[in-house]
């Protein structure tokens, strides 16, 4: 929505990846974490997301468009949260091929 025009900044949308955390990772008793989904799925969202984003800059560049540039690049600020679930080795996972 914020790429959109329709919302006026990220708060939104960085509150809705904080909220979506609990359905990647589920915690107990001093925050423990009893479940969570497997690094593969948060990897293959992740990278799902960054593929788009990365279209949508690449055509804001193309178009000269620097507002809505600089909009699509605050979307890195809700990928932050959901990247709770990972472990170091999953992490890395995502950039080595």
């Amino acid at each position: 929505m914020v790429l959109e025009g329709i919302a006026p900044d990220e708060t939104h949308a960085v509150s809705l990846a904080k909220s979506l955390v609990p359905c990647l990772m589920m915690r107990g008793a001093q925050l423990a974490v009893v479940r969570k989904l497997e690094g593969q799925h948060v990897i293959a969202i992740h990278t799902q997301l960054l593929s788009w984003i990365a279209k949508r800059l690449g055509a804001y560049e193309s178009n000269k468009n620097q507002r809505k540039k600089e909009f699509a690049i605050l979307f890195f600020k809700v990928l932050q949260p959901l990247l709770a679930p990972l472990d170091n080795r999953d992490a890395l996972a995502m950039y080595v091929p």
